[in-house]
């Protein structure tokens, strides 16, 4: 599912016109022995999705899909409010995910609308998307008591961290999922500076194997959703990546990813997540990368009514992901991958609060392959 090439400027100016950090001109090229090799010898930032067990993410995509129900809920409302009734109630869960929606772009909500009809169509389409939640009476005006029924998956309204700009619970516990494989140093001096800020800046991407069938090219866009230490959520920045064949790299400088407030709680360690999102588009890039930011946005703010505990929320983030981004952006994600840095100081970079460059493992779907390079800059 490949389009033909287009002018890259022409996306890029749309979805960086207000980042100044990228005006530099984005290199593509094929990857040569050198980068390779110095490739291979970069920290690799292990998926902590791959060590989740099937109960988990069983238990996640149930939530997923309940979450899903609610979404659904409030979008044929908003297609046809006479015969979708919703519950507006302050505080209600269908009142919260009418909310996420009306927050979309005008774009992003005009496709998901289509989008949305097309599935509701469709029993088999409706069936993947909900599961045992199919069943539900989406005409009533009220759906929490069925879906409580259904499950035992509890929904709780959230509430707003206004330091941090995102959906949180207090008082969460920290679960690590897995363990960052990272620099190992942890300098402490009085003499070094005070960081309240963490960065994740984006490098490069590597296409190892473009995505089948190959002959074309691959446009890619790539999202994400932030997880700080206390469970705050938030989208990273969505963009256009490039147009990728077999061994091609793009070096992007040094893109602003994503920022994360350290002081949203107290003490060390602190335990950083993020959710990387590949797509391959046959749309507009820009369009796609707006969507998929939306999209993200939705995740964390739902997600975040279910699970109080961080480990628990970030497999329930990898499972919604793969169900809205199927469902609401009509072209190919990739399986999310997670990445996360257990920070034992404000100091454990150094004085420059950079951290050593940084790059996924292989992300692979639809018969492709890619490699993403970042590094963390703690800042003031």
């Amino acid at each position: 599912m490949k389009k033909n090439f287009i002018l890259l400027s022409v996306a890029f100016f749309l979805v960086f016109s207000n980042h100044e950090a990228l005006s530099q001109k984005i290199q593509k090229k094929k990857i040569t022995s050198e980068e390779l090799k110095e490739w291979d010898n970069t920290i690799v930032a292990e998926n902590l999705l791959s060590k989740t067990s099937a109960a988990e993410k069983s238990k996640a995509k149930e939530e997923a899909q309940a979450i899903a129900a609610y979404v659904l809920k409030a979008m044929l409302y908003r297609i046809d409010p006479a015969t979708y009734p919703i519950d507006d109630k302050a505080g209600s869960i269908e009142k919260i995910a009418l909310d996420a929606i009306d927050k979309f772009s005008p774009s992003t909500m005009s496709k998901a609308k289509a989008r949305t009809l097309v599935m509701w169509g469709d029993p088999h389409k409706k069936t993947k998307l909900l599961g045992k939640f199919a069943t539900l009476d989406f005409k009533k005006k009220v759906i929490a008591p069925d879906i409580k029924r259904i499950s035992k998956i509890e929904f709780r309204p959230v509430l707003k961290n206004l330091n941090d700009g995102a959906f949180v619970y207090p008082a969460q516990s920290t679960i690590q999922l897995g363990g960052a494989k990272g620099p190992s140093a942890n300098y402490i001096s009085d003499n070094l500076p005070v960081f309240n800020k963490l960065d994740l800046v984006l490098r490069k991407v590597h296409c190892a194997d473009e995505t089948n069938p190959e002959g074309g090219d691959d446009d890619m866009v790539i999202g994400g959703l932030l997880i700080g230490a206390s469970g705050n959520t938030n989208s990273a920045n969505s963009f256009a990546s490039g147009h990728y064949d077999d061994g091609d790299i793009t070096n992007h400088g040094a893109y602003p990813f994503g920022t994360y407030n350290l002081n949203s709680t107290s003490g060390y360690p602190k335990v950083f997540y993020c959710i990387l999102q590949l797509i391959e588009v046959d749309t507009d890039e820009a369009e796609a990368a707006e969507a998929l930011t939306d999209v993200m946005k939705l995740v964390g703010t739902l997600v975040s009514t279910v699970n109080p505990a961080i480990g628990a929320l970030v497999v329930a983030v990898a499972e919604a992901v793969q169900i809205f981004t199927s469902w609401l952006i009509d072209d190919d994600p990739f399986y999310p991958y997670g990445v996360t840095l257990n920070l034992n100081s404000q100091n454990k970079f150094g004085a420059d609060g950079r951290s050593s460059n940084w790059h996924t493992g292989n992300i692979s779907d639809h018969g492709g392959t890619y490699r993403v390079g970042f590094y963390w800059q703690l800042k003031n």
